[in-house]
């Protein structure tokens, strides 16, 4: 198993995206760690990148497409056969007990369709252009309840991002 972890904070608007990327690739190998803290080892040596946020800021019963970055630093391809995106936390600093702000405001929509995507060698490349068509691309939701959600504003959602696949 190989595991790399990165985090970027992006802000748009009303809402910010700070994104936790965690990659998770077996292998039929040895079980091997790159970019795993808990193992000791820099985060340079990381198998797969993942990286993305929304283009335009969230509102109250809208949906922003995650058109995902795979980046593969290394000499061999990356298959990936599975990406899922995980809310984390939502950290608020508008909340009120009135105007509450959390995970429950927001949804994530996973990709719509099983994957079997190939990143090449040294190469950056976003679900598109690696073949997943728009409407199957993962999202971000904010739900609209028929509450006041003015706590949410200038909020920032805690993305986490996880693929599995294997060196081919």
């Amino acid at each position: 198993m190989i595991l790399a972890a990165q985090s970027h904070p992006v802000t748009y608007g009303a809402l910010a995206l700070l994104a936790v990327s965690t990659v998770v690739l077996l292998s039929s190998d040895m079980p091997l760690y790159a970019g795993d803290p808990l193992h000791g080892l820099p985060h340079d040596q990381s198998l797969l990148g993942v990286a993305g946020t929304t283009s335009e800021p969230l509102s109250p019963g809208f949906t922003q497409t995650l058109n995902l970055e795979l980046t593969n630093p290394h000499d061999f391809a990356v298959s990936v056969d599975t990406l899922a995106v995980t809310l984390i936390e939502v950290d608020a600093p508008n909340a009120t007990p009135q105007r509450g702000c959390s995970l429950a405001d927001f949804a994530a929509v996973q990709v719509a369709q099983s994957l079997a995507l190939t990143v090449p060698p040294q190469t950056t490349a976003t679900l598109l252009t690696l073949g997943i068509p728009w409407e199957f691309l993962p999202q971000l939701a904010m739900l609209n309840p028929n509450v006041n959600q003015d706590g949410c504003k200038g909020a920032t959602v805690t993305l986490q991002y996880e693929a599995m696949g294997a060196q081919p």
